[in-house]
């Protein structure tokens, strides 16, 4: 009965330390399955900060390419104004 009674406590002890052993083992994966979590959280949201930024970008584009055209209107107009008066001060020298 003794023997029985120590052969319990043994398999409990060894039990237990096994359950210690898992235990710690589960902790430790379920710590790095956090910080993958948080990896994949960050890459998440860089992309969708990019997706984000990218109709701003695009935005700014328009609006470049809106200020060089109108830059470029008014490059053309001053270059007609400047053959006017290039023009304009050639007839008044030889008149």
């Amino acid at each position: 009965d003794a023997l029985s009674i120590q052969a319990e406590e043994e398999a409990l002890c060894k039990a237990e330390e096994e359950l210690l052993l898992n235990r710690k083992r589960c902790a430790g994966e379920l710590q790095q399955l956090w910080q993958e979590l948080d990896l994949r959280e960050m890459a998440f949201t860089e992309a969708a900060l990019e997706v984000l930024e990218a109709p701003t970008a695009a935005s700014e584009l328009m609006q470049a390419a809106q200020l060089s055209e109108a830059v470029c209107d008014q490059a053309g107009d001053l270059q007609e104004e400047t053959a006017l008066l290039v023009d304009l001060h050639q007839d008044l020298e030889t008149r």
